[in-house]
């Protein structure tokens, strides 16, 4: 008797720490995503492609005129 009521212990003490352990994780995870949410944010990615076509349209309005 004495063998399974320990082992009734140990599975209660278990149960708890389960428990305490997804409180944690649930904690954890709700700390992460509110400071995501105060992180700056990152500039939308522009491909090489877009990048180029953004520079040759804005290549002929940038030209400098030569002062002579």
């Amino acid at each position: 008797m004495m063998q399974s009521e320990t082992f009734k212990h140990v599975l209660a003490g278990q149960e708890i720490m389960n428990r305490q352990k997804k409180i944690k994780q649930l904690l954890k995870a709700n700390a992460k995503k509110a400071s995501a949410k105060l992180a700056p944010k990152k500039p939308k990615y522009i491909s090489k492609a877009d990048r180029l076509k953004l520079a040759a349209e804005a290549g002929p309005d940038s030209t400098v005129p030569s002062e002579s």
